[in-house]
């Protein structure tokens, strides 16, 4: 069988469908395509689709693909191969704030040789990580030889195993994770559940030693709760590389935030490069290959995250 397949993605920029492409020749491209790998997708997009049986998209997160988007029949799928990489940039960015590797270049390329007081080791501190699918868990990995323990807490702890872990919980749970972790790893999805899960109060949980990392989505955190919190010293930093902000096209200046977090000392940023990766790459390429074959095969699909009715 045959399959016709639309690809509006930018491997190179797996966050972003190419955005000058006209909406009339992506209606038109859709008209009759059986599958189109994307990470945007409007209603009005498919609005002519006849065929169309699955929408990949290329991250964990589908939340910029519009449930009504889906014709019915038709699955949505997303995609891993990240975890090796953002599992990577959650330990160096741990590192880097708790270390405070920013602030001794800075000084030194001034000549000004800080004395801090005594920093702490990664060793005997938690890690607590709210969501706990491929990326948590890969960290989870990465952290134990540097004698890190780890809980979790997750949308679906049902029937799910604590591979390791002090002890893993429902969402329902997160005030304890929160007052119980030295560094809070955000790695779930954004829904209408999730949004805004961390405001102030959670943000006061966690503490003036604590550290938040988020590679997921900006909009888990409340914003200005969590500048304020940064710029107050209620937690003692945190490195963001998902924002609220996004440029328009490739090439533009924005800034990621209504809000100045570039004049903070004890913010790593990171422009949404946190799975960037030849790793990444290759494994979403091989995952779509894989798929579409799947497809022409009449094969149950991998990764389903709805079909539409």
């Amino acid at each position: 069988m045959r399959v016709r397949v639309a690809l509006f993605s930018d491997w190179l920029n797996l966050d972003e469908r190419l955005r000058d492409v006209p909406e009339v020749e992506l209606v038109d491209e859709l008209a009759d395509a059986d599958a189109v790998v994307c990470n945007r997708l409007t209603a009005d997009d498919t609005r002519g689709a006849r065929r169309l049986r699955l929408v990949q998209a290329l991250s964990a997160g589908a939340d910029s693909i519009e449930r009504d988007a889906l014709p019915p029949g038709c699955a949505l799928c997303n995609a891993y191969s990240h975890e090796d990489a953002i599992g990577e940039w959650a330990v160096l960015t741990m590192l880097t704030l708790t270390r405070h590797l920013l602030a001794y270049d800075r000084a030194l390329r001034d000549g000004e040789w800080l004395r801090p007081p005594l920093e702490r080791e990664l060793r005997g501190r938690t890690l607590g990580a709210v969501g706990y699918g491929h990326i948590a868990r890969r960290t989870v990995e990465l952290v134990r030889p540097f004698g890190m323990e780890a809980a979790a807490v997750t949308r679906t702890p049902v029937g799910r195993t604590a591979d390791g872990l002090r002890w893993l919980g429902g969402l329902n749970e997160l005030d304890r994770l929160l007052s119980e972790a030295d560094v809070v790893l955000l790695a779930l999805p954004l829904t209408g559940e999730t949004e805004r899960l961390i405001g102030r109060r959670e943000l006061d949980l966690l503490g003036a030693e604590g550290y938040l990392l988020n590679p997921a989505r900006g909009g888990l955190v409340d914003e200005r709760a969590l500048y304020e919190a940064l710029k107050e010293r209620r937690i003692a930093g945190a490195a963001l590389d998902t924002w609220w902000r996004y440029p328009e096209r490739r090439g533009e200046r924005t800034a990621p935030s209504a809000f100045p977090f570039g004049e903070l000392d004890n913010v790593v940023m990171t422009p949404h490069s946190s799975g960037h990766t030849e790793g990444t790459e290759r494994g979403r390429r091989e995952l779509v290959v894989a798929q579409l074959l799947r497809l022409a095969r009449g094969e149950p699909l991998e990764n389903v995250v709805t079909v539409a009715r």
